[in-house]
C-alpha cells in the first residue's frame, strides 16, 4: 500500500517480511513503528533503517527519539539522492511514517515543513485517511522554515 511522494521516495504501512520489497525494487526501508521492528534479515536485499517511536497523542517524541527521527530522515534523503528507491513505513502509514517522510522531503527540497507536510498528506490521502494528525508531529513540521536543499557530496 505504498505511494510515491517524490522521485524514489515512498510512504506506506507495515511492510510484509520476505523478498517482496526487493522484488518491487525497494532498496532502503525505514521502519518507524515501535511495535514492528523486524530484523533486517527479514527483508533480504534491502537496507533497513530502524527508527522506532510511538504515535502517542499524549506526549511528543523524547529528545532521544527526535534524534533518531532526524537521523532516519537524513539517511533516507541520502538514499534518495543516491537514486535508491526508499520506503518509509510505520504500522498504518499515517503519522510516524508521515513525519519522517515530510522531514525527508524537507531535506530534499528545502521547502518549509508546512509545505512538505501538506504534500505528504495530499499524496498519501489518495489511499488512506487521517494522515499526519498527531499534534506533536504537526508542531515539529510547522516550525521548519525553508532552507537549502540537501545535496549529495
Amino acid at each position: 500500500n505504498a505511494i510515491r511522494v517524490f522521485p524514489k521516495l515512498y510512504i506506506g504501512g507495515r511492510p510484509e517480511a520476505g523478498p517482496l520489497l526487493n522484488s518491487l525494487g525497494v532498496q532502503v526501508l525505514v521502519l518507524c513503528a515501535k511495535e514492528y521492528q523486524l530484523e533486517a534479515s527479514r527483508f533480504p536485499g534491502v537496507q533497513v533503517i530502524h527508527c522506532p517511536f510511538d504515535d502517542d497523542y499524549s506526549s511528543g517524541p523524547s529528545a532521544r527519539e527526535l534524534t533518531k527521527i532526524q537521523q532516519a530522515a537524513w539517511a533516507a534523503a541520502g538514499s534518495v539522492l543516491q537514486r535508491k528507491r526508499t520506503l518509509i513505513t510505520c504500522f498504518a502509514g499515517r503519522n510516524r511514517s508521515g513525519l519522517v517522510t515530510a522531514l525527508t522531503l524537507h531535506l530534499l527540497t528545502g521547502e518549509t515543513g508546512k509545505k512538505c507536510m501538506a504534500h505528504v498528506k495530499k499524496m498519501r490521502e489518495t489511499q488512506i485517511e487521517g494522515v499526519l494528525e498527531n499534534p506533536y508531529f504537526i508542531d515539529i513540521l510547522s516550525n521548519l522554515p525553508a532552507t537549502r536543499k540537501m545535496k549529495l557530496l
